[in-house]
């Protein structure tokens, strides 16, 4: 039987999108065992840059924000379901990303920032169900 996660973390997360432009998500940090789960949920009122577009920038700054061992850490994008109110616009979804990581610059146009130890790039992403999820967590979502 999986080890059920402990949700340690809940919480709107700020980024610089593109251009600086203010940008939001949910992320959720879980903490089964050896290894961290991270979701990273788009906001439905973020008018900045998407999760997808800014998947290297969030997973760098959440990974230097919480301490997190990159190596031990799974992280999945999700999207919600969106509706407008009659109908389904968009279907929940859920991606596994995988990225490479390197000592880098957190975004390309902040020199002024102290490099970060290690930097994100090169996601991968693998659509999985929420089943799929949910067993990596040993909860439901």
């Amino acid at each position: 039987m999986l080890e059920k996660a402990i949700l340690i973390e809940s919480r709107k997360f700020d980024y610089p999108g593109y251009y600086n432009c203010e940008s939001y998500c949910r992320v959720r940090i879980y903490s089964p065992s050896e290894q961290t789960i991270v979701i990273v949920s788009e906001s439905e009122t973020n008018s900045g840059t998407s999760v997808t577009n800014m998947a290297e920038g969030i997973a760098t700054l959440v990974a230097y924000h919480y301490e997190l061992d990159v190596k031990k850490t799974i992280w999945i994008e999700h999207y919600p379901e969106q509706n407008n109110g009659r109908s389904s616009l968009f279907l929940e979804s859920f991606s596994l990303v995988e990225f490479d990581w390197g000592c880098h610059y957190p975004f390309p146009y902040q020199r002024e920032i102290q490099p970060i130890k290690l930097k994100a790039s090169n996601p991968q992403w693998t659509y999985i169900d929420k089943t799929e999820v949910q067993q990596l967590l040993g909860v439901p979502l």
